[in-house]
């Protein structure tokens, strides 16, 4: 593979998907992260890869030109289609790898990384790309515990993820009401192989009974669209187009809104997994113990985004930010809210020092001192002078003469 000289290649990060992820150093880059074909893959299947990883630079390119927040930098895709690489900035963790290991955050770092990882699929969502099926190996972070996360819009094979350039109802300005579905026939031929492969599987994983709800759906909405509205199409595969009714409840809406809807479902179950390190099951008593052992905040996120009724679920990547961001801000409202009071402590508790400090510094002062030994002094000396009595107090001359009295006198003879 004809990388540039200037990325010096330094290990191997990892193989997924026929593709291979390279740690290297670029002298302006500094550490990136290169994806390219596998060399030993057989020739038909590496031309499809290499097709599919060429098409997703292009995609990757438009994508990190537009400078969406949290969505992982694109720093140079090749311009050659039979040599493709992608290079990107480098992340030393990914979700996936967290899943993998078992490793634990608390609350609060979690719902900050979906925070920005939602913010990132907004951001997407409203530049007209759309993504089909969430993998955690997207979700990037340089660090577990602090730092902020990216979302690298990266197709993957594995998982059928593909990113999709729609418009939406406000750009289209004055189009008519006829749109041109240009995966239609491959996404419902996808459904359906994935719905007859997952049929055994899905008594034991209710993640897979909750995706098939969701594609037996899309097929029950795709067979009455062909039933209730005119589809053109010819054998010389042209892509057919669906003429939407004049209504707001179209097809398209409905298979857009069950595609966020398990697409939120997917990123519940991660944040289940990274919080209690285990699979989440739906039926599994345990699962539902340990939601309720986290704090209301963390569970009604949870409740919502795992909730097995459509109805409940949340219906917009929006909505569930907005849960997400109202639990991170309960704690700096209360600390608004406690903040006079403990201004009030502090000024309280400052000016009892300082009156301490004050008394301290007079009492070890030479005055300080020569004071203090005399009040010793007079404390000693207080009790050896005797109380003048009551009866000394009430004494009259009579008394005080009455000793006198008894005196006897010798009478003096004459000469």
């Amino acid at each position: 593979m004809a990388i540039p000289d200037e990325y010096k290649i330094k290990e191997i990060v990892r193989k997924t998907d026929n593709i291979i992820v390279c740690k290297a150093e670029h002298q302006i880059h500094g550490v990136v992260a290169i994806y390219m074909p596998d060399d030993a893959l057989s020739p038909e299947t590496a031309a499809t890869v290499k097709r599919n990883l060429y098409r997703s630079g292009i995609q990757m390119r438009s994508i990190s030109q537009l400078f969406l927040p949290f969505v992982t930098k694109i720093l140079e895709v090749s311009q050659n289609p039979n040599e493709p690489y992608i290079v990107t900035e480098y992340s030393r963790y990914d979700v996936e790898k967290l899943i993998n290991e078992r490793v634990k955050l608390k609350p609060k770092r979690i719902y900050q990384i979906f925070s920005q990882v939602l913010q990132a699929i907004k951001s997407l969502l409203e530049e007209g790309w759309q993504i089909d099926c969430l993998n955690p190996s997207q979700i990037k972070l340089s660090n577990i515990h602090e730092g902020n996360a990216t979302f690298t819009a990266l197709p993957s094979t594995r998982s059928q993820t593909t990113f999709t350039k729609t418009i939406s109802a406000s750009k289209r300005g004055g189009l008519n009401d006829t749109v041109t579905l240009e995966t239609e026939k491959s996404f419902e031929d996808g459904v359906v192989e994935k719905t007859q492969t997952l049929k055994d599987d899905s008594a034991t994983d209710p993640t897979i009974t909750l995706r098939q709800t969701f594609e037996d759906d899309i097929i029950e909405k795709t067979q009455t669209l062909k039933d209730d509205n005119t589809i053109e199409s010819s054998q010389s595969g042209i892509k057919p187009t669906v003429t939407l009714p004049q209504n707001g409840d179209t097809f398209a809406d409905k298979k857009s809104l069950r595609v966020i809807q398990r697409n939120i479902y997917i990123l519940g179950g991660q944040i289940y997994q990274l919080l209690f390190g285990e699979k989440y099951h739906l039926s599994d008593s345990n699962a539902i113990a340990n939601i309720r052992k986290l704090r209301a905040k963390w569970q009604t996120v949870l409740d919502r985004a795992l909730s097995p009724n459509l109805e409940d679920c949340y219906e917009s990547y929006e909505s569930m930010l907005r849960d997400i961001e109202r639990a991170l801000s309960k704690n700096k409202r209360i600390a608004i809210a406690v903040a006079p009071l403990i201004v009030l402590l502090l000024v309280v508790g400052g000016l009892f020092g300082y009156r301490q400090y004050r008394r301290y510094k007079i009492k070890t002062s030479e005055a300080g001192q020569a004071i203090e030994n005399f009040l010793d002094i007079v404390d000693k000396t207080e009790s050896e002078f005797p109380e003048p009595s009551s009866a000394l107090q009430k004494s009259d001359d009579d008394s005080i003469l009455q000793p006198f009295d008894e005196i006897t006198t010798t009478p003096v003879k004459e000469k």
